[in-house]
């Protein structure tokens, strides 16, 4: 089991009056806080847990995110009652979080470069801690690495003019233990104790080009420019895909990872569909509501299927379900079981659907009807 950690608690202060109720990881682009977005690229990785730890402001993060699910990934909201810095605020994180554990900056966009790279990465152990860097023409903004090979050796501060080099990208691999251990020693800031500390031991390994796309708004001018920047990422075609009988095959209300196999063929396929088009799964599951399994059971069983897809190289960008039953008595309002297209408008809210390069893939009449009614091409599937 691995976990993430996305601190929220930045206040944004050179956003001026944006953040003066609004805390900085919840400012809408496109119709959406910034941190949905964020935690979509976050659970492309098999976690088990995402928390997310800030103080200001934090009951309006809680209320849209606390207790959901995205991608598969339980997401939980922890406060940090102290606010006096970024390594003090990892003390209030549960003593079950996971002993190696990723840690994003919750104001910082990016992309994976490589995927399935990044899923062998994900499994390796090492008693060392890691940051993620990024090369830059101009390093004014943020400060340069010290490198030497694959080590962060030294931190230089801000300066005014521009140079080239690596910088942190606000993601880090870390150990409980290493944490922990900062902590009682005094520290309070990741960038000021708990990094320089590392790079003195020769403990703090450096992972280059593992990510791209990198973009902090944390000034007016970069806030003004990354609803574009933001769209040209989110935008293209997709693979919208059936679950049960499609990717995996159905015993009926299947829920436990144990009870059902991928459908190769099909996954084959599939991935040749998904060479110009990212993949996500759009499924009816009247099980939950039925009492079958409960929805925390329905998303164990698709972080498994997830990570059975990553390692067939095929990466699947969201789960979208609907736990409803056919009943219209008990559910006269219900508009997300296909092929009503309530989770077509539900993966709208947050990527850029072009339907004439989008799929819908399937087993049933249900699946081709919904793809009608969403105004995207239709294939058929089945598994045998």
């Amino acid at each position: 089991m691995t976990d993430a950690v996305v601190l929220v608690g930045g206040k944004g202060t050179r956003l001026g009056k944006l953040t003066n109720e609004v805390p900085k990881p919840m400012i809408s682009f496109h119709g959406e806080p910034f941190l949905e977005y964020l935690l979509i690229q976050i659970a492309v990785l098999p976690f088990e847990r995402i928390f997310l730890i800030g103080g200001y402001l934090i009951d309006q993060i809680r209320e849209r995110f606390d207790g959901r699910y995205i991608n598969g990934v339980e997401v939980l909201v922890i406060e940090d009652l102290d606010c006096t810095g970024t390594l003090n605020a990892l003390r209030f994180l549960p003593c079950s979080l996971s002993e190696k554990f990723y840690l994003f900056n919750g104001d910082t966009y990016f992309n994976f470069t490589d995927i399935t790279s990044e899923v062998e990465r994900f499994f390796v152990n090492t008693e060392n801690c890691s940051i993620y860097a990024v090369f830059v023409d101009d390093s004014s903004r943020y400060g340069l690495l010290d490198v030497d090979k694959n080590l962060v050796v030294g931190f230089h501060e801000k300066s005014s003019g521009a140079q080239q080099g690596y910088i942190n990208s606000g993601i880090s691999v870390l150990h409980r233990g290493v944490v922990e251990k900062a902590i009682e020693l005094g520290g309070k800031s990741l960038e000021r104790d708990l990094y320089p500390a590392l790079s003195k031991q020769k403990s703090l390994l450096l992972i280059k080009s593992a990510i791209k796309n990198v973009y902090d708004f944390g000034v007016p001018e970069a806030h003004e420019n990354f609803p574009s920047f933001l769209s040209n990422t989110i935008s293209g075609g997709f693979l919208l895909c059936d679950r049960d009988n499609t990717l995996n095959s159905d015993p009926g209300y299947v829920y436990d990872p144990d009870q059902s196999e991928l459908c190769i063929e099909n996954i084959l396929a599939i991935k040749k569909l998904c060479s110009d088009r990212r993949l996500i799964v759009v499924s009816n599951q009247s099980g939950i509501e039925r009492g079958y399994f409960s929805e925390k059971q329905s998303n164990i069983f698709y972080r498994y299927l997830k990570l059975k897809l990553l390692r067939q190289n095929l990466t699947s960008w969201g789960y979208y379900y609907c736990p409803h039953k056919p009943d219209k008595l008990s559910n006269p309002i219900c508009q997300c079981r296909k092929p009503n297209i309530g989770l077509f408008n539900q993966v709208s809210r947050c990527w850029n659907v072009e339907k004439n390069k989008s799929i819908m893939a399937g087993d049933s009449g249900t699946d081709r009807m919904f793809a009608i009614r969403a105004g995207i091409d239709f294939c058929y599937f089945n598994c045998k």
